[in-house]
């Protein structure tokens, strides 16, 4: 059986994006037509470093050449997104899988049209404070974990993980704390341990915190992170601007793959970074744009066993054809 913390992240997300839908039930996507010719395309998306080739394809002129014009505006957190995606204040949007298949639960109709990101080994994971007694993913039973959402892709990852070690979600307790205070909560004795990335990781990293889970490796190793979503009404009717913009992002990603420095140079634009942080923050070391089933099929096998889901969202019910 879901246990509450999962219920209750499921069915938020879902008020969240109903709410906004109701709220705004004469809006529009703006992109014009199906045709996507000359379309506006309002693109969502919460600061990390996958979101890179977006703003890649935006220099150097690649939507353009494919004949749109993407307004990208700056997010916060997935349901946040989620909401604006239902009520038309964006056409698609930088979200999780795991808040879009909980969704999806529940009825929520959202369509993935490309990849963002997969785990890689290195990039995010639990850390605790110097001097800490925790040193290995067996100790973390009985502690209080930070994350940024319960119900979220950290707090499943961390149960895959935590799972490999012997220790089951119930022996542990999540607690949720916003992206920019997890370090200083972690630091400041609020909890045990804490899931960091970005910036946050960066800077516990360079003051010596530990890291205890390495949250990509193991069973998570290259697990299925975010995509670039839309609603089911929107996407089937700008499938034309949809391909338009898959073309631009593949563009991107080869521009990425091939050049790390350029994605450092992009990073400070929109992740509001010093130069100085955006060259030793972690960013992808592959930069997937296709859609992947059996990835889908993995991500809710994996909410499936740990209780997220009552039952399996099937890969064809939230990815674009």
């Amino acid at each position: 059986m879901r246990s509450v913390r999962h219920a209750r992240t499921a069915t938020a997300v879902l008020a969240a994006g109903l709410l906004a839908a109701s709220a705004s039930a004469c809006s529009s996507g703006s992109a014009s037509g199906g045709t996507g010719g000359g379309a506006e395309l309002k693109v969502l998306v919460s600061p990390q470093p996958n979101a890179a080739p977006l703003y890649i394809a935006k220099q150097k002129g690649l939507f353009a050449k494919q004949g749109l014009n993407v307004r990208i505006t700056a997010g916060q957190s997935g349901s946040s997104i989620v909401a604006a995606l239902q009520s038309g204040g964006a056409d698609l949007g930088l979200v999780n899988y795991v808040t879009v298949f909980s969704g999806a639960s529940h009825g929520l109709k959202l369509k993935f049209v490309a990849q963002s990101r997969v785990g890689q080994a290195g990039a995010d994971g639990i850390f605790t404070k110097k001097g800490s007694p925790i040193r290995s993913m067996a100790d973390l039973k009985g502690r209080k974990i930070g994350v940024p959402g319960t119900g979220s892709v950290a707090d499943l990852v961390t149960d895959l993980r935590l799972a490999e070690a012997g220790v089951a979600p119930k022996d542990v307790k999540y607690v949720q704390i916003p992206v920019p205070n997890a370090l200083s909560s972690l630091n400041n004795g609020q909890v045990d341990a804490s899931w960091l990335t970005g910036t946050q990781e960066s800077q516990a990293k360079a003051a010596g915190n530990p890291r205890v889970i390495d949250a990509w490796a193991g069973g998570a190793a290259g697990f299925p992170i975010a995509g670039w979503a839309g609603t089911e009404t929107w996407v089937n009717g700008h499938r034309d601007t949809v391909a338009k913009l898959r073309a631009a992002l593949k563009e991107a990603s080869r521009l990425a793959q091939n050049d790390p420095a350029l994605v450092r140079k992009t990073l400070p634009a929109f992740m509001h970074l010093t130069p100085a942080q955006a060259s030793s923050i972690a960013i992808p070391a592959t930069w997937p744009v296709d859609n992947d089933p059996s990835g889908m099929k993995r991500v809710s096998d994996s909410m499936t066993k740990l209780g997220f889901l009552d039952k399996p969202i099937q890969p064809g019910d939230v990815l674009s054809q």
